[in-house]
C-alpha cells in the first residue's frame, strides 16, 4: 500500500543513497563544520565579554546567527551538487531510457529526484538540532527567530536543489552538470552582490544615495547570505514583517528581506522546475 501511494523515483532514490558510506562520512563532516565554527564564534564571543552569560547578552544571539549561517554555507554546495547528479548520472549508467520506459509522468520523475535531494538536506538540518538546543540555553533566541531563519534557509535550499535538477537535465555527464551548478551558485553568491553595488551608480548617476536603501533592500533578498545578517539586525530592531524608505518624500512600506528572499526562491524555483519539465519532454 505504502509503495502505492509514494514516488518510486523517491524511494530509490532514498534507499540507494542512505546505503552507502558517503552519506554517513557527509553527515559527521557537516556536523563538525557547523559544531566547529559555532564553538569558536561561542569562545571568542564570551572571551569579550566575561560575566555576561545570559539572556541579555548577545552571545546566543551570535553562536545562532553562526550556526545559520555555516548551515547555509555547507548546504549551498551540498544540495545543488547533490541534485547536479540526479538525471545526469542516470544518462551515464545508461539507465536514463529504462528509466523513461516505466511509463511514469515526467513530473513524477523530476519531483522525485528534487524531493530525494531535498530529504538529506532536511536530515542534515534535523542533525543540528540539539545545537539549537543548546543555543536556547544559552538566551536571547527566541522560537520566532528559528523558524524565521529555517524557513530562509529552506526556501533559498529548494533553490538551489532545483538549479542542480535543471543543469542535470540538461547535461550528459554529472561532472559537467556539477560545474554548471556550481558556476550558477557562484553567481547567485559573488555576481550578485558586485552588480548591486555597481549598477546604480550607472543607472541613476549622482542621485543613487536616495534610492541605495531601497535597491539593496530588493535586489539583496535573492542573497541568502545577506538575508540572515539583514535578518538578524532586524530582529534586533523589531522590524520583522516590513521596512519603511522615503523616496523622493513618499514613504514606501516594503516587506521584510527574509519575506522577499521567500518568494524570490519559490518564484524562481517554479519556473526553473517548469523549465526542467520541458527540457526532458524534448529529451524523449
Amino acid at each position: 500500500m505504502v509503495n502505492n501511494t509514494i514516488n518510486p523515483i523517491l524511494l530509490r532514490e532514498l534507499r540507494g543513497r542512505m546505503r552507502t558510506a558517503r552519506s554517513f562520512w557527509l553527515l559527521s563532516g557537516f556536523l563538525v563544520m557547523v559544531a566547529g565554527a559555532a564553538l569558536l564564534i561561542y569562545t571568542s564571543t564570551y572571551s569579550e565579554s566575561p560575566g555576561q552569560f545570559g539572556g541579555d547578552s548577545d552571545i546566543g544571539r551570535s553562536v545562532f546567527l553562526m550556526l545559520m549561517v555555516t548551515t547555509m554555507v555547507a548546504l549551498s554546495f551540498v544540495a545543488p551538487v547533490l541534485a547536479a547528479g540526479s538525471i545526469a548520472g542516470e544518462r551515464e549508467r545508461q539507465t536514463f531510457d529504462l528509466l523513461l520506459t516505466t511509463q511514469l509522468p515526467m513530473r513524477q520523475i523530476v519531483f522525485g529526484k528534487i524531493i530525494a535531494s531535498l530529504s538529506y538536506c532536511l536530515l542534515l538540518l534535523a542533525a543540528i538540532t540539539p545545537l539549537m538546543g543548546i543555543v536556547f540555553l544559552i538566551g536571547s533566541v527566541d522560537l520566532a527567530q528559528l523558524v524565521i531563519m529555517l524557513l530562509v534557509v529552506f526556501s533559498n535550499i529548494v533553490l538551489l536543489t532545483c538549479i542542480g535538477v535543471y543543469w542535470s537535465a540538461r547535461a550528459t555527464t554529472p561532472l559537467s552538470a556539477t560545474g554548471m551548478t556550481l558556476a550558477s551558485v557562484l553567481f547567485i553568491l559573488l555576481a550578485i552582490p558586485l552588480l548591486v553595488l555597481t549598477l546604480p551608480e550607472i543607472i541613476f548617476t549622482a542621485s543613487v544615495d536616495q534610492y541605495r536603501e531601497f535597491i539593496n533592500h530588493v535586489t539583496l533578498a535573492i542573497h541568502p547570505f545577506i538575508v540572515l545578517f539583514y535578518t538578524d539586525d532586524a530582529l534586533r530592531t523589531q522590524q520583522v514583517w516590513g521596512q519603511a524608505f522615503s523616496l523622493n518624500g513618499a514613504t514606501i512600506v516594503m516587506p521584510a528581506m527574509w519575506i522577499l528572499s521567500i518568494m524570490y526562491a519559490w518564484i524562481l524555483s517554479t519556473i526553473i522546475v517548469w523549465r526542467t519539465l520541458r527540457r526532458m519532454h524534448k529529451s524523449l
